[in-house]
């Protein structure tokens, strides 16, 4: 899982915040920001995957900012991670 989650936050670091790429970023990733977010990665037991889950996060929330891919119990639970 962690090995997993090193090359998650890698490919989201990757992302620029130019206009297009944004777009195309926010095509690409949208069934990877809701795996991210989903309460069993924000809670988990080992601190490593939380740490690289908030990095994914921050990420996540970059790229779709100003508007979050999560509901309000979601991005209350991602804010507490961090």
């Amino acid at each position: 899982l962690i090995r997993r989650l090193k090359v998650v936050t890698e490919t989201l670091e990757g992302y620029t915040d130019e206009d297009d790429v944004i777009e195309q970023a926010k095509r690409d990733i949208e069934h990877l920001a809701e795996a991210v977010g989903s309460d069993w990665l924000i809670q988990h037991k080992n601190k490593d995957v939380r740490l690289l889950v908030a990095c994914a996060l921050a990420d996540v929330l970059r790229i779709y900012a100003p508007d979050p891919p999560y509901g309000e119990e979601t991005s209350v639970a991602a804010i507490r991670l961090f």
